[in-house]
């Protein structure tokens, strides 16, 4: 397993370093704090099982870090850190179509459970917004999810949440196939390809989708 760090501050790293070296013995750890690091790493020919991007990255606008990463690396796994986990910035990282957001200013636990997580391919919300999404994503369900069956609504509302599909099976009582169908068939009835959108068609306002169709029309 390889994680790249890229974050601002070196201080910061080592600590970051040092936790991870002890939670994933024998991982190699990269660590960037400026733009020199960034293009070392890029061409290196190592590639990240697991990018974590601060947001307040000082060299370089996050999102243009993100664009470095996916042009060197195919399919990139990227978690944003923040010092600053709101709902906005959650929203950010979903319409970036990254893991999520994980909180710099956590306890080590939080840091490499939202790690562990990501690693599993699975978005992470941090723990003070899961019940905001969840009252989203149950009040957007009743205005786009109207045919979709309960139990539909139910797996759907576990999906806004960043649950995986064995996590869903577990919690709802599920075969894994029987979750499988539901989600295609929720996808197709709500118009999206992917739990990414799903997610965000759920945490958008109501007023900014109506604003997005009728741009598009």
């Amino acid at each position: 397993m390889h994680l790249l760090l890229i974050d601002s501050s070196p201080l910061l790293l080592e600590g970051l370093a040092g936790v991870l070296q002890k939670e994933y013995p024998g991982c190699r750890l990269s660590t960037v704090s400026d733009v020199d690091g960034l293009t070392r790493e890029s061409s290196n020919h190592f590639i990240p099982t697991l990018s974590i991007v601060d947001m307040e990255f000082k060299a370089l606008h996050y999102t243009e870090v993100i664009r470095q990463l996916r042009s060197h690396f195919e399919h990139p796994r990227i978690l944003l850190a923040s010092q600053d986990p709101s709902w906005d910035n959650v929203l950010r990282a979903l319409e970036l179509e990254t893991l999520g957001v994980v909180d710099k200013c956590g306890t080590s636990a939080h840091y490499t459970a939202a790690l562990n997580i990501a690693l599993q391919g699975t978005i992470h919300i941090p723990n003070g917004m899961k019940g905001t999404q969840l009252r989203h994503a149950s009040r957007r369900l009743e205005q786009v999810g109207g045919n979709l069956t309960r139990r539909q609504q139910d797996v759907l509302e576990l999906l806004a949440l960043g649950k995986s599909n064995k996590q869903i099976c577990r919690i709802l009582g599920m075969a894994e196939g029987t979750v499988k169908n539901h989600i295609n068939a929720m996808f197709r009835q709500l118009g999206v390809r992917n739990r990414t959108e799903a997610a965000l068609l759920l945490a958008r306002p109501a007023s900014a989708e109506s604003t997005a169709n009728a741009m598009h029309m």
